[in-house]
């Protein structure tokens, strides 16, 4: 019950320092910015195309023509915005010698690492929830099938949950914010790409596992509507390892 009150207290006080932040709320003003532009640019496509007659026999699916824009501006976005919030993680402490005071504490690493990422990914998921209004607000003046719109906003959601362990292993691995930004990034975009080897390879296991180590492989489902276990439990045990690399990092700067 301790180490649980102790992860508490930390995740509150990052909480709050996240939602002080000028940073943040600069973020968050530029990405809704580009959301609402975004959507209302698709909503008005759509708009125009199932009023055209000359469209009378297409489909016209509004999940794929408006929500699925919308949802890959916010997994776009995303990818830069995470590295920008999880840069102060350990950086900031490092530089300004609160580690120290940290790890001299009565508190575990674990605890630490806990309290710092699951602030980090409850604002971020602030964010997410913000997105998700779009889709939910259309519901007002349109019917439409909601299974693919949960299914792809609780892929983000443990999209931005991984990104947060690799922003955070990134921050626990230098006493620089920008460079641990640029860190977070090429690691977020080395776990995108991998998904672009699938295929590549001659041997047939060598190309099962690059597509079962793939992020966009398992979020494609969600985004589909589709929600496998196999694919929540590859994103819940992608974001431990890193944690706990994030973890080991920590512990190690406890005895240098």
């Amino acid at each position: 019950m301790k180490q649980i009150n102790v992860t508490l207290v930390i995740f509150f006080k990052e909480l709050k320092a996240y939602f002080r932040s000028p940073l943040f709320y600069s973020l968050s003003f530029f990405y809704t910015a580009l959301l609402s532009f975004q959507f209302l640019r698709s909503l008005t496509a759509f708009a125009l195309a199932s009023s055209n007659p000359m469209m009378a026999g297409q489909s016209k699916n509004i999940h794929q023509m408006v929500f699925m824009p919308h949802i890959n501006m916010v997994y776009l976005i995303m990818l830069f915005l995470t590295p920008l919030i999880t840069m102060r993680m350990f950086a900031e402490e490092k530089k300004e010698r609160t580690m120290d005071l940290l790890l001299t504490a009565p508190i575990s690493s674990t605890q630490i690492v806990m309290g710092k990422f699951l602030a980090a990914w409850l604002a971020l998921s602030f964010l997410l929830l913000l997105a998700m209004l779009y889709p939910l607000s259309t519901g007002l003046i349109a019917e439409f099938d909601y299974a693919p719109v949960w299914g792809s906003y609780l892929g983000m959601f443990l999209l931005i949950g991984l990104n947060c362990s690799l922003g955070m292993l990134a921050s626990s691995l230098t006493s620089s914010a920008l460079f641990a930004s640029f860190l977070g990034f090429l690691f977020m975009l080395s776990m995108l790409l991998i998904g672009a080897l699938v295929g590549s390879f001659n041997h047939p296991f060598w190309s099962a596992l690059a597509e079962q180590l793939a992020v966009v492989m398992h979020i494609q489902d969600f985004f589909n509507g589709t929600i496998e276990l196999t694919g929540i439990v590859f994103m819940l045990s992608s974001i431990l390892l890193f944690s706990f690399f994030a973890q080991r990092v920590v512990e190690s700067s406890r005895w240098r």
